[in-house]
């Protein structure tokens, strides 16, 4: 079976709405500022980042099994 290669660009074009779902959900979250949070799929790290705005004291890991996108989230976002 052939493995789906994602584009970085093509997935910034498109993710639009899932960040903004996204951030409605996490919102809603009852994060303290220092937990832990596992963001399984991080595509382009916009989400991830979003995370790490809410936890100033804890930390965010992001995983992500498409070496494209885990290049252009680390190009766009430090740790």
């Amino acid at each position: 079976m052939e493995r789906y290669t994602w584009n970085p660009a093509d997935y910034a074009k498109h993710s639009h709405a899932q960040y903004l779902w996204a951030g409605e959900v996490i919102a809603k979250l009852d994060l303290k500022g220092t937990g832990s949070v596992l963001d399984i799929g991080w595509g382009d790290g916009k989400v991830t980042a979003l995370l790490a705005s809410h936890l100033l004291s804890g930390e965010v890991i992001g995983i992500d099994s498409a070496p494209g996108m885990v290049n252009s989230a680390r190009g766009s976002f430090s740790q």
